[in-house]
């Protein structure tokens, strides 16, 4: 799997990957990043991540399971 760029991605890892056209698919030999380059990777992991958490609730959510501890006592 290889990382993309979505419209919904924070603005500031967008503005960076307009400045540098190799994002997000650099060459992984130099292992040295700039701070700039550091964050832009960091702030990518962090909403692909996040993206991915959300997958499972929304599949629960559309088949209508709820988590384990929700709802009302009575409801159990």
């Amino acid at each position: 799997m290889k990382a993309g760029l979505t419209p919904d991605m924070p603005y500031e890892l967008l503005s960076y990957a307009l400045r540098e056209k190799a994002f997000p698919r650099q060459a992984t030999f130099d292992q040295w990043f700039d701070h700039a380059q550091f964050d832009a990777y960091r702030a990518l992991g962090h909403h692909l991540g996040t993206k991915a958490a959300e997958v499972p609730l929304a599949h629960a959510a559309r088949c209508g399971v709820r988590r384990r501890g929700s709802g009302h006592p009575s409801q159990r």
